[in-house]
């Protein structure tokens, strides 16, 4: 694992069970390296609502593939603005953010 990415517009969901209160964030994510040098930032959603982050992380390049997966598969190339990547993370789903450059 990797240093976290800047993972930006995660929402938090709170409820409460009785006397206790709880608050989790709606998308989880990491940082990894694969051992070919790729870089990249997975990020999981447990909601039944889509969510739309943004993924800061220099690493990822100016080109990064997303591969998408919820009630389908889709690859394609990551939406890079100057504030980062900006997707959606499907409901149910998850999302991987990878720089296809390898190190040589």
């Amino acid at each position: 694992m990797q240093h976290p990415a800047n993972v930006s517009g995660v929402d938090m969901v709170k409820w409460k069970i009785g006397d206790h209160q709880y608050a989790v964030p709606a998308v989880a994510h990491a940082a990894w390296q694969a051992p070919d040098g790729r870089y990249g930032v997975v990020l999981t959603n447990w909601t039944t609502k889509d969510r739309l982050v943004a993924v800061a992380a220099p690493r990822l390049g100016k080109s990064p593939t997303l591969h998408v997966c919820g009630r389908k598969m889709e690859i394609s190339a990551a939406n890079v603005r100057q504030d980062g990547c900006h997707l959606t993370v499907p409901s149910l789903g998850c999302a991987l953010i990878v720089n296809q450059d390898r190190a040589r």
